[in-house]
């Protein structure tokens, strides 16, 4: 299907020679086809049925250096959901303008239509962007006008994100979040910030669950250097005392943000992006669990989480590390952050 890629889950749908499925514009497909291929090869023959990781050393001998590179970025599900179709942008594949990608598109006239009614209605199509903004400055007022600068900012990035992250926000979810940074940047504009709200903001400390409650801190630290993620996990009980802790090191893969993957799981919003993949083999394993909740925590209350995230990037590749009862002394004199 022109003007569409797949996004991968379980690889069992797509191909790996004849689809579009590679986060690489602008063929999204894997390039220099080898002699003697089978040209309908499934994506799954290069992800370990065992442990849901791609196998690294086929996909170099198979598909070389360059497309590895690539193909290590994508997130492959761990419960093996099925691969999706995501649309691109134009239905025909063609060269986008300014002017389609931010408005006369249909991608994004659907975040237009969650906005003010000149906007929903407007039927104004043409080349130049320009010509649009002229258009609705002589037809707007001030605050939509700043909506909709706001609103095309976060066009713009989703566009981006799509092309090199295989990442695309629903069309509510953006105009919401439009409209969200506008009231918080004219807030800042006008709202001094005093020093007992500076104390406020910075002040947060972990804190113990309910007596019976295992509470789990996570965090993740990047070093894109060398395109390497680390993940620490620190499992506490009500008083504080550690129940074990553990550090993941993974490389090779695009690292959603942690508040993005919290706020979806906490609204139940389905997503069609790589993030939305991760936040439904998330909801599976959590469906396991009776009871369970994901509030976002600041830095200063997830210290020791964070200080395994660092400490996991000194780990051989794709490797973790797990401790039942661990020494208090593994961690920094900072036993209650």
């Amino acid at each position: 299907m022109q003007g569409s890629m797949w996004r991968i889950g379980s690889g069992k749908e797509t191909r790996i020679w004849k689809d579009k499925w590679l986060p690489q514009p602008s063929s999204f497909m894997v390039q220099g086809q080898g002699q003697g291929v089978d040209e309908e090869a499934k994506v799954a023959e290069l992800i370990h049925e065992d442990t849901k990781q791609c196998d690294r050393e086929k996909i170099l001998n198979m598909l070389g250096p360059a497309n590895a590179d690539v193909i290590q970025r994508i997130h492959v599900s761990s419960t093996g959901a099925v691969d999706k179709l995501m649309w691109l942008g134009t239905k025909d594949g063609s060269e986008e303008t300014v002017a389609h990608i931010l408005w006369n598109c249909s991608s994004a006239m659907d975040v237009w239509s969650n906005g003010p009614m000149v906007l929903q209605k407007s039927s104004v199509r043409v080349e130049r962007f320009m010509e649009i903004f002229e258009w609705l400055h002589s037809q707007c007022e001030l605050q939509t006008m700043e909506l909709f600068a706001m609103t095309i900012w976060g066009i713009w990035q989703r566009r981006n994100k799509l092309v090199f992250e295989s990442s695309f926000l629903h069309p509510n979810s953006l105009a919401q979040t439009a409209a969200h940074q506008l009231v918080n940047f004219k807030a800042a504009q006008m709202a001094p910030i005093s020093a007992t709200q500076m104390h406020t903001n910075h002040a947060a400390t972990w804190t113990p669950p309910p007596e019976g409650v295992i509470k789990i801190n996570w965090d993740a630290a990047l070093r894109e250097a060398h395109d390497r993620v680390g993940i620490g996990l620190v499992a506490r009980d009500h008083e504080g005392g550690i129940v074990a802790s553990k550090m993941v090191a993974k490389d090779g893969c695009v690292v959603p943000l942690l508040d993005e993957i919290v706020q979806g799981l906490n609204l139940h919003k389905e997503r069609w992006d790589s993030v939305g993949l991760v936040l439904s083999d998330t909801r599976v394993l959590l469906a396991r669990i009776e009871h369970w909740h994901i509030p976002f925590v600041k830095r200063s209350g997830n210290e020791n989480a964070h200080y395994l995230a660092k400490k996991a990037l000194e780990l051989p590749e794709e490797s973790s590390t797990m401790v039942i009862r661990p020494n208090c002394n593994v961690f920094p004199p900072m036993s209650l952050r």
